[in-house]
């Protein structure tokens, strides 16, 4: 499993980091996905496609919203393009060492997988740092709702990406 706290170190003690660090994974998924949206192929291409689009755009609207509340509540730090971009490659090789290679010439159905793996792990990842806002006390009603839906979206897309692998 993955483990979240590795990323902390790019924002060292900063008050809201964990609104960073929530950014850095939607920004990994986002690639993730619409980086599969693009490659996907094969006789599932169409609805596969259509898959990926569906999840990079979910992501993708997330991202600003976590974005604004990290610099509002903390600082533009928190927005650190460099330390972004490392925290991505964290969670982006942690996922690919992750992914049970199978023997199987499905490449989408591949794809799929990691997708789903790299959900599993954000869900994680997104509970504990609930946890860690809360046990600071820097969890705002308006924050918990933030995150809340946020959570509630991924585990909506973990279920379609449960399904698509179940059809194959």
């Amino acid at each position: 499993m993955f483990k979240v706290d590795l990323l902390f170190h790019e924002y060292g003690s900063q008050k809201h980091s964990e609104l960073a660090v929530t950014l850095d994974l939607l920004k990994a998924l986002y690639g993730i996905h619409q980086t599969h949206h693009w490659q996907v192929s094969g006789h599932t291409f169409y609805a596969d496609h259509l898959l990926f689009e569906r999840l990079y755009k979910t992501v993708r609207k997330q991202i600003d919203g976590v974005a604004e509340r990290a610099v509002g509540l903390g600082n533009s730090e928190l927005v650190n393009l460099r330390s972004s971009l490392r925290n991505v490659t964290r969670f982006v090789d942690a996922v690919d060492m992750s992914v049970n290679i199978e023997e199987s010439n499905d490449e989408a159905l591949r794809m799929v997988r990691t997708s789903y793996l790299a959900e599993k792990f954000f869900i994680s990842a997104l509970e504990d740092i609930m946890k860690d806002l809360k046990a600071k006390n820097l969890m705002s009603f308006g924050m918990e709702q933030l995150l809340g839906t946020i959570l509630d979206e991924h585990e909506g897309l973990c279920y379609l990406l449960k399904q698509r692998i179940k059809t194959a």
